[in-house]
């Protein structure tokens, strides 16, 4: 799988949050006699995802769900026997190639299924979005010529100057084929929205933020973030009713502007959260801050609230960063998991809590409910999460994937669980797992996918029950009445 991580690190390290004045401890503390109502997790269904041969490595890094219910999971894969239904084009399996497999609500069924790339060395997806068709909206790196493209706005793969290039296609709810292709010059897509309008927004590794038409056929704007900042890194992207892109990630003290920042003066140490807005005229910020402490802060995923709050998780190896109104207040040391939320109108920092115990906790996965609670999703190797509503209460393996939900104003865990399983033949990440991100259906079910290198990770109801070293996995969770 070395070659499949060697993009995941510039994402997977991403995340955390700090602030001046309005970041202190003094604030209010939620009313102790408000009821608390009890939540417990419970499987709906689960499976590994993959090939059938155990010939090649496979992770889930992005998922999405479709208005009807459907479930759109992206990812790599190096497996020749990897499943396939109703596939976009006829992709020889070489070195890693994307896929992108859509679920039927309820997780019995395929819908579709395909490997995507190149005739190139390494290709895969890193995000999905779906638009208000159904249609998904998939980006990542394409390895190499010979990427399927239809109708492409570029085309042309030789950059002569080592860049890899990206791509977005847009795949019909059947699958089957492409409504559109096009490669990315401006380099490879790390992440995709849907706006209301039904335009597509997408970030790059080298910080282009671009926007194109539904159809995929113009590009709209293309706005270069802080592009004299060389540790400046655009990890995630969302958009608001207004049509303007919110993105997260990590800068240095070398970004540039900052408006109306949360924390005057970060930056100074290893890399801080960055959070940011771009007009909707793809023109200029009209938003930026740094959020951070002593040492290395990353944002990987974003969200957006009903009400416009603005989510954030992450990690942290800041032991100093000042929480608000937090519920996990102190540093476990190692890297943290992070989250906060901040409120854009004033703007504010509305909490910033740590997420883990006292190892190495990792935040990667993030939805907000209707009511504006949080719910992620990360990576643990803490034996001593503040559990409560679990489906499992204990670590199993040397790491093991975490779902917890945060009350909406950041005060208590309302559920914090790890989720693995124990077991491994013949590798040394005994029992590993983890979880690179998660959804929500409108129906309240809580979606997960990652990896697992466990032989006897929890399954239920799966359509793929064979282990192999290693599996994706999709997972959905309900709250058990």
């Amino acid at each position: 799988m070395r070659n499949i991580r060697r993009f995941w690190p510039l994402l997977a390290l991403l995340v955390p949050l700090l602030f001046l004045g309005g970041c202190s401890q003094d604030d209010p503390a939620p009313d102790d006699d408000e009821p608390i109502v009890p939540l417990k997790l419970a499987l709906s269904w689960s499976t590994y995802w993959g090939g059938s041969g155990g010939d090649g490595a496979t992770r889930g890094n992005d998922l999405a769900v479709a208005p009807g219910g459907d479930i759109v999971v992206v990812g790599e894969t190096q497996c020749p026997s990897f499943f396939l239904k109703n596939p976009v084009a006829d992709v020889r399996q070489s070195f890693s190639k994307g896929f992108v497999t859509r679920f039927a609500a309820g997780g019995r069924e395929v819908v579709s299924s395909t490997r995507i790339g190149s005739s190139g060395r390494y290709d895969w997806c890193t995000g999905v979005a779906i638009d208000a068709a159904g249609n998904a909206l998939v980006v990542g790196q394409a390895g190499g010529d010979g990427f399927p493209l239809k109708n492409p706005l570029f085309s042309e793969f030789d950059f002569g100057d080592g860049r890899e290039c990206g791509f977005l296609c847009s795949i019909p709810p059947q699958g089957g084929g492409l409504n559109f292709s096009t490669l990315i010059p401006q380099g490879v897509a790390t992440a995709v929205a849907a706006g209301a309008d039904g335009a597509i927004y997408l970030a790059t590794v080298d910080n282009h933020v671009l926007k194109f038409s539904a159809d995929g056929g113009r590009l709209l704007y293309d706005y270069l973030v802080s592009g004299n900042a060389a540790g400046t890194i655009i990890a995630a992207i969302a958009v608001d009713g207004s049509g303007r892109a919110w993105i997260t990630g990590s800068a240095d003290y070398g970004f540039s502007p900052l408006l109306n920042p949360l924390q005057p003066g970060s930056g100074f140490h290893g890399s801080d959260v960055l959070l940011a807005r771009i007009n909707a005229d793809g023109t200029g910020l009209d938003f930026s801050t740094l959020l951070g402490g002593a040492g290395y802060d990353y944002g990987i995923r974003i969200a957006l609230g009903a009400d416009g709050a603005v989510f954030v998780v992450g990690s942290t190896n800041s032991g100093d960063f000042p929480v608000k109104n937090a519920a996990t207040i102190g540093w476990g040391g190692d890297y943290d998991g992070l989250l906060l939320k901040v409120d854009p109108a004033i703007p504010r920092v509305v909490y910033a809590t740590y997420v883990g115990g006292d190892w190495e906790d990792r935040g990667t996965g993030l939805a907000v409910t209707p009511g504006g609670e949080a719910w992620v999703a990360g990576l643990t190797t803490s034996h001593d999460l503040p559990v409560t509503g679990s489906y499992r209460d204990r670590l199993a393996g040397v790491k093991d994937a975490f779902i917890a939900r945060l009350s909406a104003d950041g005060s208590r865990w309302e559920a914090m669980s790890y989720f693995g399983g124990s077991q491994t033949s013949n590798h040394s990440e005994v029992g590993a797992d983890w979880g690179n991100d998660l959804c929500l259906g409108t129906d309240g079910t809580i979606y997960m996918t990652g990896e697992t290198y466990s032989s006897d990770f929890p399954l239920q109801d799966a359509i793929d029950p064979v282990y192999s070293l290693p599996k994706a996995f999709v997972t959905a969770f309900r709250e058990k009445q």
